[in-house]
């Protein structure tokens, strides 16, 4: 995957635009390797990340058992 620089009109587009990237990287990597390594970040920034991956949209489709 390389690398791009993306912009977002506000903070919730932001969210939506990353979960939908970690998504799609997330399943590229289980394609690829078998499983996806990731480290999440803690603290107030990743919240809004974090509560679009947990609803059905995204938890549903991204491969959480083959997350290390």
């Amino acid at each position: 995957m390389k690398g791009r620089l993306h912009s977002f009109a506000d903070p919730e587009a932001l969210c939506e635009g990353a979960a939908g990237f970690f998504a799609d990287a997330a399943a590229w990597f289980v394609r690829e390797h078998g499983f996806c390594a990731i480290a999440l970040s803690g603290g107030k920034t990743p919240r809004g990340l974090y509560a679009r991956l947990a609803k059905p949209l995204y938890s549903s489709t991204i491969p959480w058992d083959r997350m290390k």
